[in-house]
């Protein structure tokens, strides 16, 4: 019996200020798994009813029950009095409380486990939060645009030249009207800022021309900012780098119709007298190469390779020099054994070493190196050295850069100088003058540290010293020029005027590229047309014009989403964003057949798979001062996200055909009530059983209208083969799954990017065999990397189940780097949990939706955090479940006691006769009296617990042994629905657990547009019936291949379809319940090797004495063979069929072409026999008349899915009239697209 205690009330002390408000309660019970840290710590969430500053949290109410047993070592037992702690967050612009609170806690010797508790929140009334406002309308949406690129920093000119190639007539431009715009072009922050410009800036210019039209002799000076970033480093005296990992190039924007432009104003005159003279200015310089990735992941690109026997020279020139010159070198190495010594020469000097460590492990693709110093140079131009040593022959070592700082005179000789000093930063509440030698009268200087609003400093010229002044406290950028060598930027030519931010707000974001567009048009149409949605459609080479000053950069992207989230009002918020196309981890591409389409977030980590990812998760991190790199508490995502990873616009194409057959009645059917749990076999600690179980209950607490098929390696037979053991029956089972239909398949396990398991269950090949177009299923994979997108040189199997034509699976949550169970755990089992909740209208999440709900929930440490980002839906993030929203009411069971007599009963007995009578409503229960359609009626016996077969887990300290099952039908059919309203027939079979207990029933209706279904468990299976009849007479069994067109004795495929027709007066047993009497086929009398077809088995509607089977055979040996179908009635009598048929070997195309009847008089089908399933081909039927005229013609493409392909000709000419009595000549041409070309004839006889 369990003992409840009342626990006294806890006020917790928040950082928020207790003041008086409103009060509101929140009870917290019934905790799910995902909840309860492994330290037995639950973790919850309030969300506050408004944003506000203030508040006070209480834990009130807490209930607890005595612990009995013996506690898992990993949880936490506090003594005494339960403390939570909080943690504060934003989500969807809603204050988030977070806590933490121990479920254990020892009172006076004894454990007690927390089974609910209340919290009551205080909040004060909120005052108005400003939302960021954005411009209405991009500057891009009027006037002519032109594009412009720069590789460097500096003054560029536009000159008359440049204006002409770029599509402009320079003599029709005012150049008072010249405008250019951009926004700097390097990389853009990576955390939420509102310091960024919405929209294109117009920047501040220098125009050189006179009158009202631009002549041969005028130009245009502006500033630019290359691709490189550089910022103080902490040590105060040094400068940093960071390349755009997305461009090589800063782009910017001319225009020349809107008026007046801005221009370069003259900085204003610092008042006072100089206290500090700079002569020297800080100068620096970097050397990198970034052109091979490693690890193929992460922004770490490396460059040059030492040579093991020939230094690596750098060439330098630092021009007048006399200071001590400090370094950094950086490097990657890969070594097996032992360690990488590193050195560093200048001339005959020795200035440095570094070291790198062994590199171990699956997922250490290398290891970082590192060398500080300072050097004196012998010359301003001077070589680097770089060479190494190692004991392994097969160390590798490349270098990553090389970065120097010095202090040069300020001189200027001629062109460009740009300049810096920390002298001017250390001078705080002074005057600095800056002492520039060697100018001339041409010499002119800009203040850059705007770089968008350049200032032309005053400066006075004595001799060939050019001074002026500017405060101190600031490190100021200037560029000091003389008009001798100006640079030239790279035209790009004409944009169309566009404007993103004009765009109307919207519930679901689309992003894709320009050659992808016209499949994203489509898909944005089926959800406007089919979920009401309102819906935008953007490129990414717009979003960059407009966010990202031109350039590639997933910040712009970021922004442009985030604009639709801020501008939400809480009546239309954006929901997903659909991020349509590939990615890859080289932004630039470098490597062949890059797949950068949409791009996605890579971290800065190359070197460690553990630490490094990739995620599409940094476009959903929208509040201010949120960061993808940020993994404490309280970051919590905003909006859903999802990627179809399309190459190209034919994979995009095949996917949106997925989606709308996915979402039609063409995809109705009862395997949307079948779930797969696929898990891999024992590895001490790795616990994937009880992980598979945990996510089977998930899935029945949330929907138990899905019945689990359980593949459990630890219950499957282990093969020996050559390449290591296999489980040859889980994958022939979880082909099997695919082709009756699964409507979720959740695998735990090892993996990589190709495989399940390291067994192999399922791969690539298995994959590739998969047509299953109208059973489209979602696919959970809980291990390592399956789901990789960004690799362009090794395509995951992950991805090509998603972006398989005609099959594979709708959607994925799949990872993309290495995970770990316990975290995995936790996300999966809150994503099914909140995936499949029904909401009150009967309709289900988003797959976006319920993945940010469920990362939100399941990762609320550093650990699970980490982890969680390496999880991606690839599909379409829109999209929900397609499952039914009406409910289906069994209304009776009534026994069969005689030929007139029917009393209502609970109870199901063996042998017994019943008739089951139900009805359809709506999600409300009210009744649909307009559904006509059919019910599939599926009876489950009693669920039992089964022992796993694996020694090594039997042997085991693991405590889960077993795994429950509800697998054995007892009657599957179906019935027809008229105005609502249904009644079937059942016979229970002999074959059940006599044990009297809850069975289950499911009910899955359709008619040509909307689908039902519900469970049933209010009833009893067990006994035997008293009203059982006789029957000794075993089954009819009529196998044949692909239809039953087929003759035996006829050639088929090595992959050929079983098709069998089995009838029995009283049904046929498919429930697996008894040893021996299942519904199996043979080869060649191996018995010892059946195919079990009782899932496989569907009866005719209204009829449940008459079925039929399809089975997918694979893998046949070249030859003949015999094949045998037994079956079982449900009183246990048996019968078999058999045929004969020939599997020829190789690709060649053997066939055979006949008709039936022959001769005939009405009409006659013409058969096609071969062995090409699954190939495209192109038939050309021809019948010739007895004069050898062409009476009749058929052509056609076709890509047959079986062996057999059959017309129907009616013995008519092309005119439609009959032909005489005699013999025809049948001819048909094949062509098929591997190449194969045949011709064939065969003899028509007609007569009547």
């Amino acid at each position: 019996m369990k003992t409840y205690l009342s626990l006294f009330s806890i006020t917790l002390l928040s950082t928020l200020s207790a003041i008086a408000g409103e009060k509101r309660t929140v009870n917290f019970k019934d905790f799910k798994s995902y909840e309860v840290s492994e330290e037995g710590v639950y973790v919850g969430f309030i969300t506050m009813q408004n944003r506000i500053d203030t508040g006070t949290i209480i834990l009130k109410n807490v209930q607890a029950e005595k612990f009995e047993g013996q506690l898992p070592a990993e949880i936490a037992v506090i003594d005494g009095t339960i403390h939570p702690s909080l943690f504060w967050g934003v989500q969807q612009k809603q204050l988030k409380a977070g806590f933490r609170l121990p479920l254990y806690y020892k009172q006076d010797g004894q454990v007690y486990k927390v089974r609910s508790f209340d919290m009551e929140v205080e909040e004060e009334r909120p005052s108005k939060v400003m939302a960021r406002t954005y411009t209405g309308n991009s500057v891009l949406s009027t006037g002519n645009w032109y594009k412009i690129a720069v590789d460097k920093k500096g003054i560029f000119k536009v000159d008359y030249n440049l204006l002409q190639s770029l599509g402009i007539n320079p003599a029709s431009v005012n150049p008072n009207n010249i405008r250019i715009y951009g926004n700097g072009g390097q990389v853009m922050p990576e955390a939420v800022t509102d310091g960024t410009p919405d929209d294109l800036v117009e920047n501040a210019i220098e125009v050189h021309a006179g009158g009202s039209s631009f002549g041969q002799n005028d130009y245009i000076l502006f500033y630019a900012n290359g691709p490189i970033q550089w910022t103080p480093a902490a040590n105060g005296k040094d400068f940093q780098h960071k390349q755009n990992p997305y461009e090589d190039k800063s782009y910017y924007f001319i225009n020349v119709d809107l008026g007046t432009g801005k221009r370069v104003a003259t900085a204003g005159q610092v008042p006072g007298a100089a206290s500090t003279t700079i002569n020297k200015f800080d100068a620096y310089t970097v050397m990198e190469q970034d052109t091979v990735n490693l690890g193929r992941i992460g922004k770490e690109w490396l460059g040059q390779r030492v040579s093991r026997n020939t230094p690596l020279e750098l060439p330098f020139s630092l021009g007048n020099i006399s200071d001590t010159v400090r370094y950094k070198a950086t490097f990657g190495g890969i070594v097996e054994s032992g360690s990488i010594g590193v050195n560093l020469k200048v001339g005959s000097n020795n200035i440095g070493t570094a070291s790198i460590g062994l590199t171990s492990g699956d997922y250490t693709y290398y290891r970082n190196g590192e060398s500080n110093g300072a050097f004196m140079p012998g010359s301003a131009s001077f070589n680097m050295g770089i060479s190494y040593t190692a004991a392994s022959v097969n160390a590798s070592l490349y270098l990553d850069y090389v970065l120097l700082n010095y202090k040069r005179p300020l001189s200027f000789s001629s062109g460009q100088l740009s300049l810096r000093s920390f002298e001017q930063r250390a001078a705080v509440g002074t005057v600095v003058a800056f002492n520039l030698s060697n100018a001339n009268g041409n010499t002119r200087v800009w203040n850059v540290s705007n770089p968008l609003e350049p200032k032309l400093m005053t400066a006075q010229l004595s001799g060939s010293v050019l001074n002026f002044t500017d405060s101190g406290g600031v490190l100021g950028e200037y560029i000091a020029f003389d008009g001798s060598a100006y640079l030239s930027p790279a035209a790009i030519g004409k944009i169309d005027n566009q404007d993103l931010h004009g765009m109307p707000q919207a519930d679901y974001l689309i992003i894709t590229n320009k050659d992808l567009l016209p499949a994203a048009e489509n898909l944005a149409t089926i959800h406007r047309d089919k979920f009401g949605r309102t819906v935008n459609v953007a490129t990414v080479e717009k979003i960059y014009n407009e966010f990202s000053s031109g350039g590639q950069d997933i910040g712009g992207i970021r922004n442009f989403i985030r604009m639709f989230y801020d501008r939400g009002n809480g009546t239309n918020d954006i929901k997903n964003v659909l991020l349509f196309g590939t990615a890859s981890f080289d932004f630039k591409n470098r490597v062949p057949n890059n797949t950068n389409v949409v791009p996605t977030f890579q971290t800065d980590i190359s070197a460690n798979g553990n630490a490094a990812y990739v995620t599409d998760e940094y476009f959903t991190l929208l509040d201010d001062g949120e960061d993808i790199k940020d993994n404490t508490d309280g970051v919590f995502i905003d909006i859903g996200s999802g990627r179809i990873p399309a190459r190209n616009l034919d994979e995009a194409n095949n996917y949106v055909a997925k989606m709308a057959q996915y979402i039609s009645a063409g995809s109705f059917g009862e395997w949307k009530l079948n779930s797969t749990f696929v898990t891999d076999d024992f590895e001490p600690g790795m616990g994937f059983l009880k992980s598979s179980e945990s996510m089977s209950n998930a899935l029945d607490e949330a929907y138990n209208l899905i019945g689990a098929s359980k593949l459990l390696a630890d219950a499957a037979p282990r093969v020996a083969t050559p390449s290591g053991v296999k489980f040859p029956s889980i994958t022939r089972d979880i082909n099997n799954q695919i082709f009756t239909g699964t409507f979720l398949m959740n695998y735990i396990g090892h993996g990589n990017p190709t495989r399940w398991a390291v067994e192999e269950i399922l791969y690539q090949g298995d994959i590739d065999q998969w047509s299953n177009f109208e059973k489209l299923p979602m696919v959970i994979t809980a291990t390592c990397d399956f789901g990789r997108f960004d690799n362009p040189l090794q395509p995951s199997s992950g991805v090509n189940m998603v972006m398989k034509k005609n099959g594979g699976a709708i959607m994925s949550l799949t990872t993309t780097q290495l995970v770990y169970p316990g975290p995995n755990d936790r996300l999966n089992a809150a994503f099914i949990d909140n995936q499949f909740k029904q909401k009150p209208d009967g309709s289900f999440p988003s797959f976006g939706e319920a993945f940010m709900n469920a990362k939100n929930i399941a990762s609320s440490t550093s650990s699970t955090r980490l982890n969680s980002k390496k999880f991606v839906v690839l599909g379409d993030p829109g999209l929900a479940p397609a499952l039914p929203k009406h409910k289906v009411f069994r209304d009776s069971i009534l026994e069969v006691r005689g030929e007139e007599e029917l009393a209502a009963t609970d109870t199901l007995k063996a042998l017994g006769r019943y008739v089951i009578k139900g009805h359809i409503t709506d999600a409300a229960g009210n009744p649909k009296t307009d559904f006509n359609g059919q019910v599939y009626v599926t009876i489950f016996d009693k669920k039992r617990d089964v022992s796993v077969t694996n020694p090594k887990l039997l042997i085991s300290n693991d405590p889960n042994k077993t795994y429950s099952l509800q697998n054995s039908v007892l009657f599957r059919g179906n019935t027809t629905v008229e105005n609502g309203e249904f009644a079937v027939s059942v016979i229970i079979p002999k074959d059940i657990n006599y044990d009297l207990g809850k069975g289950k029933i499911t009910y899955y209706a359709f008619d040509d547009k909307e689908e039902a279904a519900s469970t049933d468990t209010n009833f009893v299976v067990g006994d035997f019936s008293p009203y059982a009849g006789s029957d000794n007479t075993g089954p009819v069994v009529k196998p044949f291949i692909d239809n039953n067109f087929f003759r035996s004795g006829d050639i088929v495929s090595a992959n050929p379809m079983l098709y069998v027709e089995l009838e029995d007066d009283n049904g046929i047993n498919v429930s697996g319940s008894s040893v021996g009497h299942d519904l199996i086929a043979v080869v060649d009398g191996d018995y010892s090797n059946p195919y079990i077809l009782n899932s496989f088995y569907r009866t005719e509607p209204n009829d449940f004495t008459k079925g039929n089977l399809y089975y997918q055979l694979s893998r046949l040996e070249p030859g003949k063979h015999t094949l045998t179908v037994r079956a079982w009635d449900v009183y246990n009598n048996f019968g078999e069929g058999s045929i004969d048929f020939e599997v020829v070997a190789g690709d060649a195309l053997d066939f055979n072409l006949y008709n039936f009847p022959n001769p005939f008089g009405q009409s006659t089908r013409i058969v096609f026999q071969h062995n090409q399933p699954n190939v495209a081909m192109e038939v050309d039927l021809k019948i010739f008349g007895t004069n050898g005229q062409l009476i009749f013609n058929k052509s056609q493409q076709m890509q047959p899915t079986g062996s057999f392909t059959y017309w129907t000709w009616e013995g008519t000419d092309r005119s439609g009239a009959k032909v005489a009595n005699g013999v025809y000549m049948c001819q048909l041409n094949i062509k098929t697209s591997t190449g194969i070309s045949k011709t064939v004839y065969h003899k028509i006889v007609f007569s009547r």
